[in-house]
């Protein structure tokens, strides 16, 4: 029986299979000490998990090449001291609310010295028609523009109706005072 020669199909699956078969493999090469220099290494390919522990010193880092960041915290030595600024403005010391209640208008006061930061009204038996600060427990019952504007408050006035819009009301004023 005379041989029959491969098909080209089957030459390629018989190439295909012995390559799979046959893994891959490389060389492993012995440098000698010092036989690779810079100009075989492509530029930013050495990392950090590359260097020997203490590879780098104080001799390889060029003087002035390294920022504060670079280094832990306490390991540099602080400057001198700076000038002393100018002294901000004084904050304020002490808060406290202070109410009073009745019947219609009523104020609540800060004590001399003190100046109102806020404050509010309220009412169970009407409606609030004005709550605001002032310096004049009348200025909240103005029309017009308020002669005081400008001023510093010291005081907040509230002033209620009962629920049908006119007559009078309960009403619970507070204002929050600081001391400067």
């Amino acid at each position: 029986m005379p041989h029959r020669r491969p098909s080209p199909a089957m030459a390629v699956a018989s190439l295909a299979l012995f390559v799979s078969l046959g893994g891959s493999s490389y060389a492993a090469v012995q440098l000698s000490k010092n036989s690779v220099r810079s100009t075989h290494i492509k530029d930013g390919e050495v990392k950090r998990a590359d260097l020997a522990r203490n590879a780098v010193g104080a001799g390889q880092v060029a003087d002035g090449s390294l920022l504060a960041a670079d280094f832990k915290a306490g390991q540099l030595a602080a400057g001198p001291r700076g000038a002393t600024g100018p002294q901000g403005p004084k904050g304020v010391a002490n808060f406290v609310v202070r109410a009073n209640a009745g019947t219609d208008g009523v104020t609540a006061k800060c004590q001399p010295g003190e100046i109102a930061t806020g404050g509010g009204a309220h009412s169970f038996s009407g409606v609030i028609d004005g709550s605001a600060p002032v310096s004049d427990p009348l200025a909240l019952f103005t029309t017009g523009m308020p002669s005081s504007l400008g001023y510093t408050p010291t005081a907040w006035s509230g002033h209620a109706v009962n629920d049908a819009g006119y007559g009078s009301a309960d009403v619970t004023v507070w204002v929050v005072c600081a001391t400067p």
